[in-house]
């Protein structure tokens, strides 16, 4: 993920205002909904320019949110910085400093963000996201679909490896009953989708399959 967060580092004001010039309800129409259902505390894993936390933030949830290319974090900082969020420099898939907090979550979101993880790096990810989840909890993908830019590599993502990922903890996937749409930044060739991951209430839900 390294050539990515160097991106992100160069041009961290220009993705910011890319990021802010949509809402978070326009980008995730589903997200207010998703957020009523017994959930205090967010986790914002890929947080960007602070624009999801901060309206998370706003509607009264504990707020933390990461993001691993530190000028687009200070960017986040300084436009959302008032907001109440926790702001962490972390990075996935250990996801240490997020881990080390001691902290577990009710609502995890991961916008735009799964595209980065090398496909052998997923396994992990997807374990050390569980494992910052309370009982019960639910993760958010946005999963996007096209040709990667230049200076960002992307890979394949699919619903389907999400669903793979979870059978070991028992969880459940759903797909948001708006199943895909057109990138709103006009990209070319883009689509994208979203996926919910809901653990089951029972602390047996962590124990893995073997």
């Amino acid at each position: 993920m390294s050539t990515s967060i160097d991106a992100y580092n160069k041009s961290a004001q220009q993705f910011a205002d890319t990021y802010e010039s949509l809402s978070t309800e326009q980008i995730l129409p589903a997200l207010r909904e998703i957020l009523r259902q017994s959930t205090t505390s967010v986790l914002d894993i890929g947080a960007g320019s602070g624009r999801d936390a901060a309206w998370m933030a706003q509607q009264g949830f504990h707020v933390v949110a990461v993001e691993p290319a530190e000028q687009l974090l200070a960017e986040a900082i300084k436009r959302h910085g008032d907001a109440g969020i926790e702001w962490l420099s972390d990075c996935l898939p250990e996801l240490s400093r997020t881990r080390a907090l001691g902290y577990r979550f009710d609502f995890i979101l991961l916008s735009a963000v799964w595209m980065h993880v090398p496909p052998e790096q997923r396994s992990e990810a997807f374990d050390n996201i569980v494992e910052l989840l309370k009982p019960g909890g639910r993760v958010l993908f946005t999963l996007r679909h096209g040709p990667s830019p230049s200076d960002r590599p992307m890979f394949e993502v699919s619903v389907e490896e999400l669903e793979s990922l979870a059978r070991r903890h028992f969880a459940v996937v759903s797909r948001s009953s708006d199943e895909s749409k057109d990138d709103q930044l006009g990209q070319a060739s883009v689509w994208w989708e979203q996926a919910l991951v809901s653990l089951p209430a029972a602390d047996s839900s962590y124990l893995e399959l073997h």
